[in-house]
């Protein structure tokens, strides 16, 4: 059970790079396979990214900015993952 939990966690890691990575490189919605794959990974990450995005917004100047929620993001996450990790040994968690 805390294998398959650690490898969820690190599914969702991946997702938030990915993600990453799509920030810094511009799709053409005209790549039509890329934008969607795009898109979906946005939809996925954007429900755990928001509220932190939401505490402390992008910071940026002429134009430009740097959105820091994914860097608390994978903070918390790490955080969470121990948490739930700790909680599935207390309890016998396979």
């Amino acid at each position: 059970m805390i294998g398959v939990v650690n490898r969820l966690f690190e599914a969702f890691y991946w997702l938030l790079i990915i993600r990453i990575l799509f920030s810094w490189i511009p799709v053409s919605p005209t790549n039509r396979t890329l934008y969607e794959f795009k898109s979906v990974i946005y939809k996925i990450t954007e429900f755990y990214l928001r509220p932190f995005r939401n505490l402390i917004p992008p910071i940026g100047s002429g134009g430009a900015y740097i959105d820091i929620s994914p860097i608390i993001g994978f903070i918390a996450l790490n955080f969470i993952r121990q948490i739930v990790i700790g909680i599935l040994r207390n309890i016998g968690g396979f």
